[in-house]
């Protein structure tokens, strides 16, 4: 289960700087904890579920990924690994509770796409670990074993076969700004384990593109669907990159 996702009004990346019309690529650059880290205002926290204690179950874990736009609201956000999925229907009632604050860029809101481990124990709060989108902690490590109830963030080469798309939406793009030669953006996001596309952000892109093309490109990709990525059967979250590419109409002589 996750949030309700919401219309994007500037380009979202992991990293991110204030350009002209919003957010422009600067991948790789470094930045400090008190550069990128956003506040989050827990007014709801999530419970420990009753069925899991019920089963004698009394820690779990769960990461998501989770992007705010520069006012602080909560654009979209999916638990790509979690202990038991228990846990995220937890957070799923409360996180539209929250309340963000973007870190700041040049004095200024910024939105932000990063990463939240939640630790949970039957017998006192849950534990919040906020981190860069990037951030390399995960919830199992190599060969860890999961249970069927389990999410897990799968790689590409563990698939059964790779998500071919069932919906694929065209960005609306007037004619006038996408100029006389075609021109390619990459962009990166997860598939979850119904085939819907959550954090699609920007990856790569040639410098000389519209930003308002990357936008209308972005937004359409949150109504991609997929067949639902399977591991031995079991659906799980793949990352996935997507090359578009944007060519002019033809035009009569």
């Amino acid at each position: 289960m996750v949030a309700m996702k919401r219309i994007a009004s500037s380009i979202l990346l992991g990293a991110l700087m204030i350009g002209s019309l919003g957010w422009i690529a600067t991948e790789g650059a470094p930045r400090t904890e008190k550069e990128w880290k956003p506040k989050i205002k827990m007014t709801r926290l999530p419970v420990f579920p009753d069925s899991l204690i019920k089963l004698g179950i009394t820690r779990g874990r769960v990461q998501l990924v989770i992007v705010i736009s520069d006012e602080g609201s909560l654009i979209d956000w999916l638990a790509t690994e979690a202990t038991h999925r228990e846990f995220a229907n937890s957070i799923a009632e409360v996180i539209e509770t929250w309340d963000f604050e973007g870190a700041r860029s040049l004095n200024e809101p910024r939105g932000e796409a990063f990463q939240l481990i939640i630790e949970f124990t039957a017998k006192s709060t849950a534990r919040m670990t906020a981190g860069p989108y990037d951030m390399s902690e995960h919830v199992f490590g190599p060969g860890e074993t999961y249970g069927s109830e389990a999410i897990r963030l799968a790689t590409p080469s563990e698939l059964d076969g790779m998500p071919a798309p069932i919906k694929s939406v065209i960005p609306n793009i007037p004619s006038e700004i996408l100029g006389d030669n075609p021109k390619e953006a990459v962009f990166e996001f997860y598939i979850n384990t119904d085939g819907g596309v959550h954090i699609p952000l920007l990856k790569s892109t040639e410098t000389d593109l519209d930003e308002r093309i990357l936008l209308a490109a972005q937004n359409a990709l949150w109504d991609w669907e997929f067949f639902p990525p399977t591991v031995k059967g079991k659906p799980v979250v793949v990352k996935a990159s997507l090359p578009l590419v944007f060519s002019p109409k033809n035009k009569e002589d």
